[in-house]
């Protein structure tokens, strides 16, 4: 603990706080909620410990901040060790048909449908970081996303981590 630090009371009763908001907003959701609150304590007390920075005009939006990240839309899909180097595969988030791309160790989440005319992207092939889609061989580079021909086109992307568990998230963004 740096010297003369003094938890400030009123954060910590914020962060009591912000932990019942998150376990509320965890529910309905894929996250677990004991995760969740796992999180959310052990924040708390490195706050309490002097651990975590809350310092200046910036200790609550910090807290909100964190809150916020907690109950991201990241919703889980399937396990990092069920798509190899150079695979891809789709799964269904939320009812959207997701497509993850793994180059090189790491995923990548689109939307599963060619925007030139909606055809299923996991039917194409998958050569390098270079993605083709089976109906009219359009491509893509699959690290980016965007459209090697023709150039101008653009595949829909969405937020994507692997947890420390191997366990793909996808963030639809909605």
């Amino acid at each position: 603990m740096a010297s003369g630090y003094l938890p400030n009371p009123a954060l910590a009763d914020d962060a009591a706080l912000g932990l019942g908001r998150i376990l509320e907003a965890a529910q309905g959701n894929s996250v677990r909620a004991a995760d969740v609150a796992a999180h959310a304590q052990a924040a708390r007390e490195h706050y309490l410990a002097g651990l975590l920075d809350t310092s200046g005009h910036n200790g609550r939006r910090k807290w909100a901040d964190m809150e916020i990240a907690m109950t991201a839309p990241w919703r889980e899909t399937i396990n990092i060790e069920d798509l190899w180097e150079g695979d891809m595969t789709a799964v269904m988030v939320d009812g959207e048909a997701v497509l993850l791309v793994n180059i090189d160790g790491t995923v990548h989440a689109y939307s599963n449908r060619c925007p030139h005319q909606a055809s299923a992207l996991d039917e194409g092939d998958l050569d390098g970081e270079t993605l083709t889609c089976a109906q009219h061989l359009w491509e893509f580079n699959a690290t980016t996303g965007c459209g090697i021909n023709p150039g101008d086109a653009q595949l829909k992307g969405f937020g994507c981590q692997v947890g420390d568990d191997g366990t793909i998230y996808v963030d639809l963004g909605r």
